[in-house]
């Protein structure tokens, strides 16, 4: 098992501090592999240090521009930080890029991986959406990640992690029993 393989399995228990020790352990044998960088960012931002894991993420950047996994925690930690109209640019870029596309970088490995990944880039757009005052929009983009939802699409984020969203919720029932499409968030995104 790589260092890399272990700090995942440690950031998927939660356990940040272990698996920033293995994340660090791996960039001393690879410097310059932007997915260990990454994922050292992630440590810092689960543990909301916000600054520290943008540092890192913006190395990661550098390695490796067009990387989706980069772009996505570059955006949500800008949105963290509360810099939502950057965050929603950034969102915005990533879901106008094709799942079978996105499925072909070697950091998402699969299409579900890659649907998912759109799919919750329109959920964090609609939270940068809705805080920059933009509700309408905001709303569009989280039924967006609403339709993604389903068979083939990994998301993050559980579907009772929604309970507030009450309205975009019932929206989102009726269209469903309609078979009507809303229109794209992401089509009025600068």
């Amino acid at each position: 098992m790589t260092a890399g393989d272990a700090a995942e399995t440690l950031i998927l228990a939660g356990d940040w501090l272990a698996a920033r020790r293995m994340l660090e352990i791996g960039l001393q044998a690879g410097p310059d592999d932007h997915w260990l960088r990454s994922r050292l960012g992630v440590t810092y931002y689960e543990m909301g240090d916000y600054p520290t894991a943008l540092e890192h993420i913006a190395q990661a950047k550098a390695l490796a521009p067009n990387c989706p996994i980069v772009l996505w925690g570059l955006a949500g930690t800008l949105q963290q930080m509360g810099r939502h109209e950057t965050a929603a640019g950034l969102y915005g870029a990533l879901v106008k890029r094709q799942a079978g596309w996105l499925a072909k970088e070697t950091c998402l490995q699969s299409r579900a991986l890659a649907k998912g990944l759109i799919a919750d880039c329109h959920f964090r757009l609609s939270r940068s959406l809705g805080a920059l005052g933009r509700k309408e929009e905001g709303d569009t983009a989280f039924l967006e990640h609403l339709d993604m939802r389903g068979p083939g699409c990994y998301s993050i984020y559980p579907l009772d992690k929604f309970p507030k969203r009450g309205t975009a919720l019932r929206l989102w029932r009726q269209k469903k029993q309609k078979g009507r499409r809303v229109p794209a968030a992401q089509d009025r995104v600068h």
